[in-house]
């Protein structure tokens, strides 16, 4: 079911880094764009690159699923369970129950995952 890792690429001195052509990070980088592109649902993704555009307009999250609700024509309720997973696998940064008014942020590797979408979608 499983392939066998012959070479571990990791930034510790826990595992032995076996030299190679492929940095480290290209590799996590990469693996995190696949895996967020597989467990991700169409409408997290949808809602990743939704926020990815707009972040500049400084929108809390919850303005944020007000204006993804209409115009997706979605659940705000919906939205916001879709956005707080986002914020739970830290690819989106913003306010909680306990934060109230931080505006909606993407964060590297939530940059890194939009950009791999984007790039699924014109291939």
């Amino acid at each position: 079911m499983f392939a066998v890792i012959t070479k571990v690429f990791t930034f510790s001195d826990k595992y032995p880094y076996e030299k190679s052509k492929i940095s480290p990070s290209a590799v996590l980088e990469e693996s995190l764009k696949r895996v967020c592109s597989k467990a991700l649902t169409d409408l997290q993704k949808r809602i990743l690159l939704h926020i990815t555009e707009t972040e500049h307009v400084g929108m809390t999250c919850s303005r944020q699923a007000r204006e993804i609700s209409r115009s997706m024509g979605v659940p705000e309720s919906t939205v916001k369970w879709s956005i707080r997973i986002l914020r739970d696998a830290c690819l989106i940064e913003c306010g909680s129950r306990s934060q109230k008014g931080v505006p909606a942020k993407v964060t590297y590797s939530g940059l890194l995952v939009a950009e791999g979408l984007k790039g699924g979608a014109d291939r």
